[in-house]
Order: structure tokens, then sequence, then C-alpha cells
């Protein structure tokens, strides 16, 4: 069990940091693109991007994973220290990583929902005047941008990894639950043995008296 605690903690590490490596990337990327579109409309001409239920979905995914990361590196260290550990430490570390596993969920759900389905919402006013959808959709695609989350491809890994970690996280939890069963059981039969040798001392003292 150990083993295979320590395996879905790997891979829950692993895929937690390239995760938040291209969720920083989207972020990057995507203000990038703003720039760009702003650096090339007419002048004058203010352009507003509103990307909020995205950007925020992603930095709270960011927030978790890291908490992911964290946890799962204080886990392996309790694990390779088992003898050490009491089977309650297991429990705790446990309970946080089905936490943070469902919380992950949650937001993986959110995130992979607004990519699929929705898109940024562009404004552009010149003179005061705002200008209408059609104008701004005709222009975007003469352009060769589009507002559409599912078409910009720094968008697509970072909404698939995050549903690999939210995986290995859950069997991460359970293996720790797991183990902290090994570990009772452990404990619970060294207990036995000690209060034998314990009556046994005190036997042979008694005889020796």
């Amino acid at each position: 069990m150990a083993f295979l605690a320590l395996a879905a903690l790997f891979f829950s590490f692993d895929f937690a940091i390239v995760s938040i490596g291209l969720l920083i990337n989207a972020f990057v990327s995507s203000n990038n693109q703003v720039k760009n579109l702003r650096a090339v409309v007419p002048r004058g001409t203010v352009l507003n991007v509103n990307r909020n239920d995205i950007l925020t979905t992603g930095k709270v995914s960011t927030a978790v994973q890291a908490l992911i990361i964290i946890l799962t590196i204080l886990s392996a260290y309790a694990i390779f220290n088992r003898s050490k550990t009491r089977p309650k430490f297991f429990v705790v570390l446990g309970s946080l990583l089905s936490f943070t596993s469902l919380w992950l969920l949650s937001v993986t759900i959110a995130f992979t929902a607004i990519f699929a389905t929705k898109s940024a919402r562009v404004s552009a006013f010149v003179g005061g005047v705002q200008l209408s959808q059609s104008i701004i959709d005709a222009q975007a695609r003469a352009l060769g941008v589009s507002p559409v989350y599912k078409d910009q491809s720094y968008l697509l890994h970072a909404t698939i990894l995050p549903w690999f970690t939210w995986l290995f996280t859950t069997v991460a939890a359970v293996a720790l639950f797991s183990e902290s069963c090994v570990q009772s059981t452990s404990v619970a039969k060294d207990t036995p043995t000690n209060e034998k040798q314990t009556t046994s001392v005190r036997e042979s003292t008694s005889s020796i008296v």
C-alpha cells in the first residue's frame, strides 16, 4: 500500500507542476494576445476584453494545485518515515488531500465548461461611441483572431491536465487512509506483545524475590 501511495503522490505532484506551468503560460499568452490586439486597432479606439470568468477560475485552479503540491510532499515524507508517523497523521493528510481533490474537481469542471461553451466579451469604443458587435466580429475575423475560448490552443492543455491531477490526488488520498489502517493494525499487534513482555518481566521479578 505504501508503494501505491507513493506512486499516486508522485504522479499527482508531477501533473500539478505541469498543470500550473500550463495555466501560467495561458495567462501570459492571453495577456499578450490582448496587447497585440490593442496595438493593431485604429488609433483612438478603446478596446476592452473581459476574460474574468476563465481567468478567475484558472487562478483558483492554480492555487489549489499549489496546495496539492505541498500536501504531496508532506505525505511522501510521512510515508518514508512511517515507522515514526502516527496513524492519525495519515488520516489528517488523507482528509486534506480529499478536500483539495473535491475542490479541484469543482474548479476543473467549471473551467472545462467555460472553455467549451463561452468566449471573451469584447467591446470597443471610438470617440466615446460603442461599436456594434457585428463590426467587432468582422474586424476580429479580418485580424484572424477569435474571442471563443475553445479556439485558443494555449487553453486546451491547461484544461486537460488538471483532470489528471485530480485523479491521482484522489487515489493518493484513498491510499493514505489505507496506510493509516495498516499502521493502526500494526500498532494493535505490537501492543499485546509489549504487554506480554512486561508481564513476563514482572513475573520473573516476583519469582526472584
